[in-house]
């Protein structure tokens, strides 16, 4: 069983197991949230096609829905980590702005200092106990209380990375925000335009776009893009499907259509991409 992998009577897990990181090559999608810290040698992945580097001392929070690929890593490659259910993040993070969660998608890997590395090596120390120890019955509950502990801190630490404001009409831009979020993850990229999710949530493009502008400093029709084109990347890198049957999944007119829209926002055809190595 691999770390981002749950037992079927658990929201959560922690441990040291080089066995259980995926092997080199392999590429998957993930529907539990993970906290990893690497110990020593270095990992090459990329998470929604996005490249990073693991070295030691790196934490890396990898959120629900990521598309996690291990491009390559050293023999002495060591993690020590904690996956749980999405349930417990939305649970421990329903107090804190959403642009919070934009944050760690934006910016998962952090170099830590001697500090933070002891606050985590405390923790997973801490929540490796707490998940071998099968008869405490308020395992569970301590468990989400030193995540959010631990989440808390991180927002602590780069919330002054992302706009913050109390009052009350950004708070309903918030919430619209992770509404708007939630719908491109259930729509896109078959749906590309601003129009389509304004109507879902009853606002006008207009107010959508001034929205995503405040919480995360992008208009919408740049998440929404830029959302579509990973999504499209990853089909033409993992998948088999023929460009023309990706374009009619996708709900483009054509496949001409498709590859303009593809070569306009990464300068290159769709054949083009996928004949990368």
């Amino acid at each position: 069983m691999h770390i981002f992998q749950l037992p079927d009577d658990e929201i959560f897990k922690a441990g040291a197991d080089k066995n259980e990181w995926l092997p080199q090559g392999k590429t998957m999608k993930v529907d539990v949230d993970t906290i990893i810290f690497c110990r020593k040698g270095t990992a090459h992945i990329e998470i929604d096609l996005i490249p990073y580097e693991l070295v030691a001392n790196t934490q890396l929070i990898i959120i629900a829905g990521s598309i996690v690929h291990n491009i390559s890593n050293s023999d002495d490659f060591k993690i020590s980590y904690i996956t749980f259910k999405h349930e417990v993040y939305d649970e421990a993070t329903a107090q804190l702005e959403p642009s919070f969660t934009f944050f760690l998608k934006e910016y998962p890997c952090v170099q830590l200092g001697e500090k933070r590395i002891n606050k985590m090596n405390y923790l997973i120390e801490a929540m490796e106990d707490f998940y071998n120890e099968k008869t405490n019955c308020f395992r569970v509950k301590i468990f989400k209380n030193n995540i959010q502990s631990f989440l808390l801190d991180v927002y602590d630490k780069t919330r002054t990375l992302f706009k913050i404001d109390k009052s009350e009409e950004v708070g309903r831009r918030e919430e619209l925000f992770i509404k708007f979020i939630h719908l491109i993850h259930k729509y896109c990229p078959q749906q590309r335009e601003v129009g389509f999710y304004a109507e879902k949530l009853y606002i006008t493009s207009r107010y959508l776009s001034s929205i995503t502008q405040n919480v995360a400093d992008k208009s919408a029709k740049y998440i929404i893009d830029k959302h579509a084109i990973q999504r499209i990347k990853i089909m033409l890198k993992y998948s088999n499907m023929s460009i023309q049957d990706i374009s009619y999944e996708l709900n483009f007119p054509d496949q001409s259509f498709f590859s303009r829209y593809f070569k306009k926002h990464t300068g290159m055809s769709p054949l083009e991409y996928r004949a990368k190595p």
